[in-house]
C-alpha cells in the first residue's frame, strides 16, 4: 500500500472512531491516535492484542466522571498506524 492510500483510508475512518476527544500525536514515523477525557487522577487503560482503544468505550465513559482517562491506539491498531520498519518485537517498544 502506497503512504497517499493508507491516509486516504485513514481520512475515510476519522468520522466514525474519532470524537471530541480524540488526538493524534506523531511519535518516530507514526500518527498515534489517543483519547483523553474527564479529569482529575490519571488513569491510562491499554488495550490488549487485534483490538483498539474503543475496548473501553464503557469504562471510560463510567470513569471518566471521577478520573482522567487516557486511551492509546498501540502501533498498529485502531487508528494508529504500523512503523515503518514493520518491527513490532519486544525490543522495538522498549
Amino acid at each position: 500500500m502506497t503512504n497517499s492510500t493508507i491516509l486516504a483510508t485513514l481520512r475515510s475512518l476519522l468520522p466514525r472512531y474519532t470524537d471530541a476527544t480524540s488526538r493524534f500525536l506523531v511519535i518516530d514515523d507514526m500518527m498515534v491516535h489517543y483519547r483523553d477525557q474527564g479529569q482529575g487522577f490519571p488513569l491510562l487503560l491499554l488495550h490488549g492484542a487485534f483490538s483498539s482503544l474503543h475496548t473501553y468505550d464503557a469504562w471510560a465513559d463510567t470513569l471518566s466522571q471521577h478520573y482522567r482517562i487516557i486511551r492509546v491506539d498501540l502501533v498498529g491498531f485502531g487508528l494508529t498506524g504500523g512503523n515503518s520498519s514493520n518491527d513490532y518485537s519486544m525490543a522495538y517498544y522498549l
